[in-house]
């Protein structure tokens, strides 16, 4: 989400990060395939109407917990840019990096949600991030940085761009 700082936000839909290993992130889709439209429309309610009543200024997250019933929790909003932001850049068609910059610069969103909504045609599709975490197999898998011995950079395939 995108706020101004003096009440208005907008969304730029919804992420699913469900699939976790020890409380790090494994997965990140866009759409979530367990959001249809009308819950969509709830989560994305709330979560701009949660910013706006704090006056929330810059980009961020909003994280709800989702039960079988379709009814969602609040859990936390994350008050920066996460590390999965350009799944929501690319199905969403925004810098958010730079959106965020505009705001920090001129105290105002760079487009509306109308812009962005109606966008999302466009942008249609989904998007996958698949996070990469160094494991030590002797300690059950636990998570270790180890020692960078080698490392073979292959060409890059086809990427979203944005802006």
């Amino acid at each position: 989400m995108l706020g101004d700082g003096r009440g208005d936000a907008i969304h730029l839909f919804e992420r699913e990060c469900s699939l976790q290993r020890r409380h790090q992130k494994v997965i990140e889709e866009c759409p979530s395939p367990a959001v249809d439209e009308t819950l969509r429309e709830r989560l994305t309610f709330a979560a701009v109407t949660l910013a706006k009543a704090v006056r929330y200024r810059g980009a961020g997250t909003v994280e709800f917990l989702l039960g079988p019933d379709e009814a969602f929790f609040f859990l936390e909003m994350n008050t920066r840019l996460q590390v999965e932001h350009p799944v929501t850049e690319c199905v969403s068609g925004r810098d958010l990096v730079q959106a965020q910059l505009v705001v920090a610069a001129e105290g105002r969103l760079p487009f509306t949600q109308d812009d962005v909504t109606r966008a999302r045609p466009r942008h249609r599709g989904a998007r996958l991030r698949r996070g990469r975490r160094a494991r030590l197999p002797a300690a059950g898998g636990r998570g270790d940085h180890g020692a960078l011995a080698a490392r073979r950079v292959r060409a890059r395939r086809r990427r979203c761009r944005v802006g």
